[in-house]
Order: structure tokens, then sequence, then C-alpha cells
């Protein structure tokens, strides 16, 4: 590892599944990771990641050099948002560094997008080289900033299929539904709610289960969806091996590892069209698509799902996992590697698999 260039990653809020794909790439490179504290203990990222993380508070004056730690030449940054990030990255990139910045917004054809294009041009474009991107919709973003496409990689995201693994098959699973996530009004819980309730009044008869936590956990509970307590990526791959089909109708969602994590687990997807992950890891075998905000629209897309005889779970399930393996450490790893490679010349890493899904009516 002496004679390669010194490569270092910041990861804003840096989670478990990012430290499983960053374990990837650490077993073939040396690099030096930086992160402020996200949803896991740093104990548990150090467990998982198995080497030291230089944490930061995200506020105050920062160097290389305060840091003790080599300029590197290649600085792969998460977003443009965090000054201590930025301070870093502009100091590599005096020094002559490729900037790389990981992005997962989505595209959205809103204003504030319009408005923040033109800023990224006047303020950011000079800055970053490369952009790093979950998947289609952040590319279409990036794109749509400026950034040529041949300097976009996709695969940033993915679950750990060491983790998230297949379970019985789908016809044999006990659950119908599962959803995954916080417990608030963007994940489009109130139409979830709403469908449940639509379904039962139309006599229709399964299973459905709410993992996770956040303010509408009454809601649920009042709505006769069974409530499960947030865990580990353990508990809830557990939870999701039981389950036939994954029901994320968030009104947005920029990627969503936990889509991943279902198709790791041979999930069958219904998603909604306000789900980023959707145009990678959906596609016309695996699940179906609803639209945001619609109730009714999620309800057909349910009742398709508990209509599928077992011939067509099964194929469902194999199409979770086939489309799956295009994301997680290996993927992640080979990206960066290309990166580092390439240097951005060519075709992007990895392109969508996912067929186009119409929504349900």
């Amino acid at each position: 590892m002496s004679n390669q260039v010194p490569v270092a990653v910041a990861w804003q809020g840096l989670p478990s599944y990012a430290a499983r794909l960053l374990r990837r790439v650490v077993e073939e490179r040396d690099l030096s990771i930086l992160g402020t504290s996200g949803p896991q203990t740093q104990a548990e990222i150090l467990r998982i990641l198995g080497r030291e993380v230089i944490w930061l508070a995200g506020c105050g004056k920062v160097s290389w050099q305060s840091l003790g730690l080599p300029v590197p030449q290649w600085f792969f940054v998460s977003g443009w948002w965090n000054p201590q990030f930025n301070l870093l990255a502009r100091e590599a990139r005096e020094a002559g560094a490729r900037i790389i910045v990981m992005a997962d917004t989505s595209r959205k054809h809103n204003l504030r997008q319009a408005v923040a294009s033109i800023i990224f041009r006047m303020r950011w474009e000079a800055l970053f080289d490369y952009a790093f991107v979950p998947g289609a919709a952040a590319a279409d973003l990036m794109g749509f900033y400026g950034v040529p496409e041949h300097r976009i990689r996709t695969g940033l995201y993915g679950a750990d299929p060491q983790v998230f693994s297949a379970g019985p098959p789908l016809s044999a699973r006990e659950r119908d539904f599962l959803f995954v996530g916080q417990f608030i009004a963007r994940k489009g819980l109130r139409e979830l709610m709403e469908s449940v309730a639509d379904l039962r009044r139309a006599g229709a008869r399964f299973t459905v289960a709410a993992l996770g936590a956040g303010q509408l956990e009454g809601a649920l509970r009042t709505a006769a969806i069974t409530v499960l307590p947030f865990g580990d990526a353990s508990h809830v791959a557990q939870e999701m091996r039981k389950s036939r089909f994954l029901v994320l109708p968030s009104l947005e969602d920029h990627w969503g590892v936990v889509v991943h994590e279902a198709a790791c687990s041979g999930c069958g997807l219904i998603l909604s069209d306000g789900v980023g992950a959707a145009r990678d890891l959906l596609t016309v075998d695996n699940g179906f698509l609803c639209r945001r905000g619609d109730s009714k629209s999620l309800s057909h897309a349910m009742t398709a799902a508990l209509q599928m005889p077992a011939g067509q779970l099964a194929r469902c399930e194999s199409a979770s996992l086939h489309i799956a393996s295009c994301f997680g450490p290996d993927p992640f790893a080979a990206a960066v590697g290309d990166i580092l490679s390439r240097g951005g010349s060519g075709a992007p890493a990895q392109a969508s698999m996912a067929r186009h899904v119409r929504c349900a009516p």
C-alpha cells in the first residue's frame, strides 16, 4: 500500500452502511477516513470498519496538518454543506488534488433546484472534478447542475449482502408487507394507513408491520398496523426475511438504502415515484410503483401484490436478488477504483438495470 497515492474520504453523519462500504475499500488500499457522528455510535462504526476514524465536530477551522494527515491527491467529500469538509477540500484542491463530491439528492424538476443549479455553477463547480452518486435519479441532478456524464459515477450507496441475505421463498414468508423507516409523514405513512384501511374494508386479508420510530407511532397502532421496535442491521434483516414486500410510499426519498436492503433479502418492492432508488432497483418483475401521496394508487399496488401466485412470487424474489447485486460493498469499491484509475474517463461505472415501471392506477 505504500506506493499508493494518498486518498481520503469525509462522510457527513457516517452511518453503519457506509462503514461497511468503506471497509471493502480499505481491504485493498490505504484510506484516511473522516466523519461526523451519525445514527450509530462511534464505537459501533469502529467495530464495523475495523480502523480508526477522525471525527470532526462540524465547526471550527481545520487543516490537513492539524489532523496529522498528508494532503490527499484524491478527496471524496459528502456534499458541500459542511464548512470543515469544504476547508479541507479547498486546501487539497490548491495542492492539486482531485475532489469528488458524494451526493444523493434526486432530480425533482422544481424551482428550488433550478436556483440551486445556478449557485452550484457559480460557487461549487470549480471545486469538484467528479460526482459519486447512488443511482440514476441523483446522476440526473448532477448532470442538470453541469457535471459532464463521463465524470459521474453511480454505486455510492448499498447494503451489505452478508447481513441482508435471502430468506425463505416469498410464498412461505409469514408477513405480507413491511415498512421500514422513520414514522413521519414524509415517508408516506398517512397514505399507507389509508390504503390499509381501504383494503380491509374491501375484505382483503393480509399482515402488515412497520419497523422504526417516530411521531406517527400512535397513529400506526390505532390503524392496527403492527409496530416493531427499531434495532441494528441484523434485526432489520431478520424482519425483512420474514416479509414478502417492502412498502415504501415516501413523498420524497433521495435513494433509500432500505430499498436495497429489502432487495438483498429477496423481498418484492412497492415504492412510490418519490423514491429515488425506484429507478435503479424496481423492475416490472420485482414489484410495483405507485404515485406519491395517492393512497388509491398504493392500494392498487398492494392488491396486485396480494394476488401474486407462487410462481410469480418466485420470479419476483429472483429479480430482486439479481438487481441487488449491482449495489453494495463490491460495486462501491469497484466504482472508487474506477474513479482513481481512470480519472473519470469513459462511461459511468454502473448503469441502472431497472426497466420502466408504470404507476399503479
